[in-house]
C-alpha cells in the first residue's frame, strides 16, 4: 500500500502531462505529403468571429425584388435558425436596410460554400397526391412543416433514410382529408393510393395509402438516394421556418487582420503568463508549488481536449465568451493551489511536514468546493440558455421580438459548458489530485523537510 502511495505523484504528474501535450499540440500521422489527424490539438479548434479567419457575406434577393423591412426582419430570423443547425461557434447576422440584403459574418470553414448556400435558399420539399407534378396534386409543402427527423446512413453503395414529419393545422387537414378520400377509393376499388415526395424538383420518397392519416404525422420508412450531406441539408430545411425570398451570397469579403491574429497572440501571452506562475511556484513552494503546477497542467490540458473534441464530447465553439470562461476557470484553478501551497508554509510553524500538508488541506476544502460549485452551478445556468435548454425555450421568443440576435444563445451556450466541464476538471486536478500529489510525496522521508515546501532549513520535518 505504501509502495503505492509513493506512485501516486508519479501517476497524476503523467497523466497531466500528457492530457497537456496531447491536448495542446494533438498528434498527427503523415504519409507523403498527407497528414491525418489522430488527436485534435489547438490547431483543430472550432474558433468563432474574431478568433480565426472569417468570411463577411451579403445576402441578397434577386435585383427585381426589392426586400420590404418586414421580410428583411424575417430573413434574418430565418438565416439565424438555419445557422445554429450547423457546427459554427459563432456567427452575426444584421440587416443591411440601405442594401435591402442581410449580411452574415461567419468563421471561414471548409463548407462555407454550402452552408451559405443553404441558409439563404428557398428551397422546396413538396408532398402531393398521386405521382403527377401539378399543383393541384400538392398536399403540403415546406412552410407547413412543424418539424421532421430523419434517421438512416448514407454511403457509397446505398443511402435508405426514414423521415418523420409534422405538420401544421391546415397541413393535418389537408392531409387527413386528401388521405381518407385515397383510404376510401383503396377500400372500393382496391387500387394502389400513392403520396408522393418531392425535394428540390427530385421525386425522393413514396407512401402508401390504405388507411387516413389523421394525427398530422407522416412517416416515411424508405428515402432512397440522399448522401449523408443533403439529407443533413434537408433535415436543417425542414426544421427550419420558410425563408419569404431566396436569397443568394454576393460581395463575399475574407478576413485575416488584427483580430483574426489574436489567438495566436492570447496562446503567447497565456504561454508567457503559465511560465511565470509555474517559475513563481517552484521558486516559492518548492514540492507544493510542484505539485501544483502539475495539477494546472492537467486542469489545462483536459479542457482544451474537451474543446477540440479530444474525449469524444465533439469539438466544442470557442468564441470570445468561451475564452472569458477559460480564462476564469484557470485563474480559479491557480487561486485553489495557491491558496494550498501558501496554507501548508504558514502552518510549518515547528509542526512536521504531513501534520501541516494535512492541516491546510482541511483548512482550504470548505471554501475551495463552495467556490467551485459557484462556478459550476453558474455554468449550468448558463447552459440553460443555449439553444434547446430550458430558459432558451421559455425566453427565446421574448428576447428575439426585442431584437436580440440568437447568436447570443449560442455563445452563451458554449461559455457554459466551459465552465461545467472546466469546475469539474479543475475538481479532480486542483482538489483531489493536488491533495494525493501532496499526501504521496509525504511518504518518501527524504522529502518530508519544511525547507522543500518553502520553509525554513530549521523548521521541524
Amino acid at each position: 500500500m505504501k509502495i503505492f502511495s509513493k506512485t501516486v505523484v508519479w501517476i497524476i504528474a503523467a497523466v497531466s502531462v500528457v492530457l497537456f501535450f496531447f491536448g495542446f499540440f494533438g498528434a498527427k500521422t503523415h504519409y507523403g505529403d498527407v497528414a491525418t489527424i489522430v488527436v485534435n490539438g489547438v490547431e483543430q479548434l472550432n474558433t468563432g468571429v474574431g478568433l480565426g479567419k472569417t468570411v463577411s457575406v451579403k445576402l441578397s434577393a434577386s435585383e427585381d425584388t426589392i426586400l420590404t423591412d418586414q421580410q428583411l426582419a424575417e430573413s434574418k430570423r430565418v438565416v439565424e435558425q438555419r445557422l445554429s443547425a450547423f457546427n459554427i461557434a459563432d456567427y452575426e447576422v444584421y440587416c443591411d436596410y440601405d442594401g435591402r440584403s442581410i449580411v452574415v459574418d461567419l468563421p471561414y470553414t471548409a463548407s462555407i460554400n454550402s452552408v451559405l448556400s443553404l441558409v439563404g435558399s428557398k428551397g422546396e420539399f413538396v408532398v402531393r397526391k398521386g405521382m403527377e407534378e401539378t399543383d393541384s396534386s400538392v398536399v403540403f409543402n415546406l412552410s407547413n412543416i412543424n418539424s421532421a427527423t430523419l434517421t438512416g446512413n448514407g454511403n457509397e453503395m446505398m443511402s435508405i433514410f426514414s423521415i418523420d414529419i409534422a405538420v401544421d393545422s391546415a397541413a393535418k387537414a389537408a392531409l387527413k382529408e386528401t388521405t381518407q378520400a385515397m383510404a376510401d377509393e383503396y377500400a372500393a376499388s382496391e387500387s394502389e393510393q400513392l403520396l408522393s415526395v418531392w425535394y428540390n424538383g427530385q421525386f425522393i420518397a413514396k407512401k402508401v395509402i390504405t388507411d387516413p392519416i389523421k394525427d398530422g404525422m407522416l412517416k416515411l420508412d424508405a428515402v432512397f438516394g440522399l448522401d449523408n450531406n443533403t439529407a443533413s441539408e434537408m433535415s436543417i430545411l425542414l426544421n427550419s421556418d420558410d425563408i419569404p425570398f431566396a436569397l443568394t451570397a454576393k460581395n463575399i469579403v475574407e478576413s485575416d487582420l488584427a483580430l483574426s491574429h489574436s489567438i495566436k497572440a492570447i496562446m503567447i501571452a497565456s504561454a508567457t503568463a503559465a511560465a511565470a506562475i509555474a517559475i513563481y511556484l517552484l521558486v516559492r513552494y518548492r514540492l507544493s508549488g510542484l505539485t501544483a503546477v502539475f495539477a494546472l497542467l492537467g486542469t489545462a490540458g483536459s479542457l482544451i481536449a474537451v474543446q477540440t473534441g479530444f474525449m469524444g464530447t465533439g469539438a466544442g465553439g470557442f468564441t470570445f465568451a468561451s475564452l472569458a470562461a477559460f480564462t476564469g476557470i484557470m485563474m480559479l484553478a491557480v487561486d485553489c493551489v495557491m491558496r494550498d501551497c501558501v496554507q501548508i508554509k504558514a502552518t510549518m510553524n515547528g509542526n512536521a511536514v504531513q501534520r501541516s500538508v494535512s492541516d491546510a488541506m482541511k483548512s482550504n476544502l470548505g471554501l475551495t468546493l463552495r467556490s467551485y460549485f459557484a462556478v459550476i452551478m453558474l455554468g449550468v445556468i448558463l447552459a440553460l440558455f443555449s439553444k434547446g435548454g430550458l430558459f432558451y425555450s421559455i425566453f427565446a421568443s421574448k428576447l428575439i421580438s426585442m431584437g436580440i440576435s440568437t447568436v447570443i444563445f449560442t455563445t452563451v451556450g458554449y461559455a457554459g459548458a466551459v465552465l461545467i466541464w472546466g469546475g469539474v476538471l479543475s475538481l479532480i486536478f486542483c482538489v483531489l489530485g493536488n491533495r494525493l500529489m501532496l499526501y504521496s510525496v509525504c511518504n518518501y522521508d527524504i522529502l518530508r523537510k519544511s525547507v522543500l515546501f518553502g520553509g525554513s532549513a530549521n523548521e521541524k520535518a
